[in-house]
């Protein structure tokens, strides 16, 4: 569409600088036919105005060219810049659904995190943890596989309940005894939002003891939910 219309004030301009090459030509004829006629002085007289008419009109629409070029390629490029602003936001939102709709997963470098925090913990007073799930939601199970498995990795003893019919985002327990404040550390060095409670969690295996509780994924903030 742009280079379009760039086309055709570019074919505009020179169907105009061609009149004016052809007034020019039409000047120099008449002023050698005023040579040869007996009107001479006349004849070279309008010949040399003529002349002077088609020069100045190659050099006005020359330079009107010129400016024209230009304010079109600046056009251009403002829309081009435009067009390309809006290929970057929609690419920045396309990334943001995706991250919203993704698999909850421990990386690499959450993992390790995850572990080194949880190691700092001296043997002496650390308890067992218990890690509880939602069966039914293939997400939830994935991500609390990889959260045993770093619980087991820094060394603690961990046990499972899969009978969550329901719950929602990542709760920790007993946050104030020792494990329950390192492993409520160890997720927010990681990067992983939690709820996190001083007591237990009511209608949960694994009394007095850290239970983390992993539920479906939270939706989206904003989102008008009811649970």
């Amino acid at each position: 569409m742009i280079e379009a219309l760039a086309q055709k004030n570019a074919n505009w301009i020179d169907r105009l600088f061609l009149l004016s090459n052809g007034v020019l030509i039409i000047g120099a004829i008449l002023v050698m036919i005023a040579t040869n006629d007996i009107s001479a002085n006349l004849m070279t007289f309008i010949g040399s105005g003529v002349v002077v008419i088609g020069t100045s009109g190659v050099f006005a629409f020359g330079v009107m060219g010129e400016r024209r070029a230009r304010k079109s390629i600046s056009e251009s490029n403002a829309k081009a810049a435009a067009a390309l602003e809006k290929v970057s936001e929609a690419q920045i939102e396309i990334e943001r659904l995706r991250l919203l709709s993704a698999w909850r997963r421990l990386g690499k470098h959450q993992n390790d995190t995850f572990i080194s925090v949880l190691s700092e913990l001296p043997r002496e007073h650390r308890s067992e943890i218990w890690v509880q799930f939602v069966d039914t939601d293939p997400e939830a199970v994935v991500f609390q596989q990889d959260i045993r498995e770093a619980i087991q990795a820094a060394g603690y003893t961990d046990h499972y309940y899969s009978g969550w019919e329901r719950a929602i985002g990542v709760k920790v327990s007993n946050c104030t005894s020792p494990t329950g404040r390192v492993l409520a550390s160890a997720f927010a060095a990681a990067g992983i939002e939690i709820r996190a409670l001083e007591g237990d969690i009511e209608g949960a295996p694994g009394k007095g003891v850290p239970q983390v509780l992993v539920g479906s994924r939270p939706p989206p903030p904003g989102t008008n939910v009811n649970y």
